[in-house]
């Protein structure tokens, strides 16, 4: 499972806000990219949790909640009913992404703010954060496997605490146990494939551990059951992919180009004779045969799956071995640039637009 919490939203305020008191505390603008935070100020030497819930700008006070009772995991249930069938007919009241491959409706009472790789949701009067983000896997083993690895990365850690299970039809689900930015956490996720075959969604919903309960679980589930797939047409990545990607080591002595022509064809290699200078202002290249290959060249067949921020393009090799490229797009400033990605974390820019700039 990967959870991304943006670092602009990690730190007290988030974890005050929902992970503890269960004020959403964000206005419901799906097209604003920030959540407005109303938390109260929290002192210095203690984190004061307000004893009633902060009410919503525009809207009356919550109704009180009766305390929720222990939660009691699904083997102590009856199983769920199986999901609706998919359909790519449209919904009102829907957030999502086409290009993610599912929209979805979010459970009642939970305000939500779409990101552009995911979407985050509150509740005014249950503590917690359901985190929503598609994925690109391919099968259920490779959604299988992420689950098993939980998610560390800065300020986030989070372990597999249990069995996964099966969740509906196409699907696993677990508990976690971890951290998040220092704090004890507890969670529920859920990972499905899509039956298109064009990835999925990994579910989330955290809050610590003594706020933890079944209404949390309930929440993560009625929002799986709640998803409708839609068949991405690849074929605009296709067209937004194809080209010649170049990488240069930073001695600038090592040039990769990655060529993914339009046909869906790909050439892949490495050379070693270049001598371009780095500045501030980016790479001077000398005038070359920026097309001839070495030794090193591979070629096969390549696709993509996701959208321009991130996915994965899929290198199929002549000899039949497979290589999975992780992608994402380059944002420098607060500004995204759709020449320059990082595959498997290393920067990589078009050559068209290179050439475009000289």
């Amino acid at each position: 499972m990967c959870i991304r919490v943006p670092r602009r939203y990690r730190g007290v305020q988030l974890l005050v806000t929902l992970l503890i008191t269960g004020s959403a505390a964000m206005a419901e603008q799906p097209r604003s990219s920030a959540f407005q935070w109303f938390p109260p100020a929290p002192s210095q030497d203690a984190v004061e949790i307000p004893s009633a819930p902060q009410q919503w700008p525009g809207q009356s006070e919550p109704t009180p909640v009766a305390p929720t009772p222990p939660a009691q995991w699904p083997s102590q249930q009856s199983p769920p009913p199986p999901a609706a069938a998919s359909s790519d007919t449209p919904r009102g009241d829907e957030i999502g992404s086409e290009s993610w491959g599912f929209k979805l409706r979010p459970p009642s009472g939970w305000k939500h703010q779409q990101e552009a790789e995911r979407i985050l949701m509150g509740h005014d009067t249950i503590p917690g954060l359901i985190i929503i983000e598609p994925h690109y896997r391919s099968s259920m083993a490779e959604v299988r496997a992420e689950l098993q690895r939980g998610t560390r990365e800065e300020g986030i850690d989070l372990r597999l605490s249990g069995a996964l299970q099966p969740f509906s039809r196409n699907g696993l689900a677990g508990e976690y146990q971890g951290i998040l930015d220092g704090t004890q956490v507890r969670a529920w996720g859920i990972g499905t494939l899509s039956p298109h075959g064009n990835g999925g969604v990994y579910i989330s919903v955290l809050t610590t551990p003594d706020k933890f309960a079944q209404e949390h679980i309930a929440a993560a589930e009625s929002t799986a059951r709640g998803i409708r797939y839609i068949k991405v047409n690849t074929s605009g990545m296709m067209r937004h992919f194809a080209d010649t990607w170049v990488h240069m080591s930073s001695s600038g002595s090592t040039l990769i180009n990655l060529v993914l022509h339009p046909n869906g064809t790909f050439e892949r290699a490495g050379e070693t004779s270049y001598s371009g200078e780095y500045s501030s202002s980016g790479w001077t290249m000398p005038d070359t045969n920026w097309g001839a290959f070495g030794a090193s060249s591979d070629a096969g067949r390549w696709s993509v799956r996701g959208n321009q921020n991130r996915g994965q393009i899929i290198l199929n090799y002549a000899n039949g071995q497979q290589e999975v490229i992780n992608y994402r797009i380059h944002e420098r400033d607060g500004r995204t640039y759709n020449s320059e990605y990082y595959f498997d974390g290393v920067y990589y820019f078009r050559k068209s637009a290179w050439e475009a700039s000289r």
